[in-house]
């Protein structure tokens, strides 16, 4: 499964809902058979895709929608239990 041009605006950011966006979106591609979730991402959200558990795989070059390489990443979907809520988001 992929994911690409999914943001949480700045004003959002470091209330779990991004957690919570890799949770659902992980889940449900497990419950369609996916082994792992591919995600095309921005280099300023290379450290929050390492923090939920991706690992990255490459990088895309320049096209006619970006002027920079854009990293790519991949979540195993068949580890085990998803990225735990923030408590915030379970309130």
């Amino acid at each position: 499964m992929k994911l690409d041009i999914v943001f949480v605006f700045d004003q959002w950011r470091g209330r779990g809902i991004g957690r919570r966006l890799i949770n659902t979106v992980g889940g449900l591609s497990a419950e369609f058979g996916a082994p792992q979730l591919r995600i095309l991402s921005q280099p300023w959200a290379e450290c929050f895709f390492v923090h939920v558990g991706a690992h990255r795989v490459g990088s895309q070059p320049p096209d006619d929608r970006t002027a920079w390489y854009r990293p790519i990443f991949e979540i195993d979907l068949d580890r085990g239990p998803r990225i735990p809520l923030d408590q915030s988001m379970n309130q």
